[in-house]
């Protein structure tokens, strides 16, 4: 900063130059960038932690729901076995309440794990909770892969025909657009109530 003398009165002026001028905005301008950045990278950690936690929790609901279903799974009747599987899809017959029983689907369609209920026989007039007529529930959205693997007989097995019920269920669901981005998710449920 300098002071000039402004001629008659013995007034003085002082003042910033241009040159001070100049280099107090280009450091100010750097502080404002360096602020900038530091805000839009914690903004973005922020939602792609909400974003996980919230795959993390659609994913948990979705093996609970599986869970909930492969317990209530009905034994095979006498000289069937269960052969409604493969690696992609899962089909078998479930107790709903006390007297009814049905069939649940799970399969994936546009992106989505779906679980189709449909309940079977007369009875599907008197399922507890008005249950009486085909349902669909999304229990997960973004799967575009989905894999089962049996485990009975001390080995695990993909697709199969077996006369009783597997001792475990593994559940591996793939989530994201590529290959390159692909995330995996495994559960493995156990089918036996402690």
């Amino acid at each position: 900063m300098r002071t000039l003398p402004t001629g008659n009165h013995g007034l003085c002026v002082s003042g910033f130059t241009l040159i001070e001028m100049l280099i107090a905005m280009t450091i100010s301008g750097m502080i404002l960038v360096g602020v900038y950045g530091a805000f839009s990278a914690s903004n973005r950690t922020v939602r792609s932690l909400d974003y996980h936690e919230q795959e993390s929790q659609n994913l948990n609901y979705s093996c609970e729901v599986m869970q909930k279903d492969i317990r209530s799974a009905l034994p095979a009747a006498k000289g069937e076995s269960y052969n409604l599987w493969n690696r992609n899809e899962m089909r078998f017959k479930v107790r709903v309440g006390s007297v009814g029983e049905g069939v649940v689907h799970y399969r994936i369609k546009d992106n989505k794990l779906v679980r189709e209920f449909k309940p079977l026989g007369k009875q599907s007039e008197s399922l507890p909770g008005g249950i009486q007529k085909e349902q669909k529930l999304v229990v997960a959205n973004g799967v575009t892969g989905l894999d089962f693997s049996y485990y009975s007989d001390g080995n695990w097995q993909g697709s199969m025909r077996i006369k009783q019920w597997p001792r475990a269920i593994k559940v591996v669901m793939g989530l994201g657009e590529s290959k390159e981005n692909k995330k995996r998710y495994s559960q493995i449920i156990r089918t036996e109530v402690n």
